[in-house]
C-alpha cells in the first residue's frame, strides 16, 4: 500500500497490463492520486498531505538509494565465479533491515496522513491504496493475479 505512495512521490512511473478496458500506464483511481481525487479534500487539506508526501520523500530517498546500492553489491557478488557465501548472508541481513526500515516509515506516514482525512475520506482512501503494486506487481508483464486487491480497476 505505502510502497504507491512511496513510488509516486519518487517518481516512478507504471507498466500494468494493457487490456481491452485498461490502457498501459496508472490504473484509474490508485494510489496517492486516486485518494486525492476520490477524497474530495479541502485546499488545507491538500496542503497538509502534500506537506506529508514531501517529509516521507525525504525520509525514504536514502533508505531507496542504500537498497539499490546493497542490492547492487549482492548481484555483484553472486555473479561472481566463487561467491563469498558470509559476505552474502551479511548482505541480505542489511538488506532485510532496510526493508523492515521501510515498513515502518509506511506506517508512519499513513498514519500521518489518516490524520488530516475525516472517516469518510479514510475510507475512500483506503480504497483507493488498496491497489497492486506499481506495475501490477504479478510477473513482468503486470495484469490481475491472485493477489489482486479490490479497488484496483483490474477486476
Amino acid at each position: 500500500m505505502m510502497l504507491i505512495v512511496t513510488a509516486v512521490l519518487l517518481g516512478f512511473g507504471t507498466a500494468a497490463a494493457a487490456t481491452d478496458d485498461m490502457p498501459m500506464g496508472r490504473m484509474p483511481n490508485c494510489g496517492m492520486p486516486g485518494m486525492l481525487q476520490q477524497s474530495e479534500l479541502s485546499d488545507s487539506q491538500r496542503v497538509q498531505i502534500y506537506k506529508v508526501q514531501r517529509e516521507q520523500w525525504t525520509l525514504t530517498a536514502t533508505e531507496h538509494r542504500e537498497l539499490m546500492r546493497l542490492n547492487r553489491e549482492l548481484r555483484i557478488e553472486s555473479l561472481k565465479a566463487s561467491p563469498d557465501k558470509h559476505k552474502i548472508e551479511q548482505l541480505a541481513k542489511k538488506i532485510g533491515h532496510h526493508h523492515a526500515t521501510m515498513a515502518l516509515l509506511k506506517s508512519s506516514h499513513l498514519s500521518k496522513a489518516a490524520l488530516i482525512l475525516n472517516p469518510e475520506q479514510r475510507k475512500n482512501s483506503e480504497e483507493s491504496l488498496d491497489c497492486p503494486p506499481m506495475g501490477g506487481g504479478y510477473g513482468m508483464r503486470g495484469g490481475c493475479g491472485a493477489g489482486m486487491q479490490r479497488g484496483c480497476g483490474m477486476r
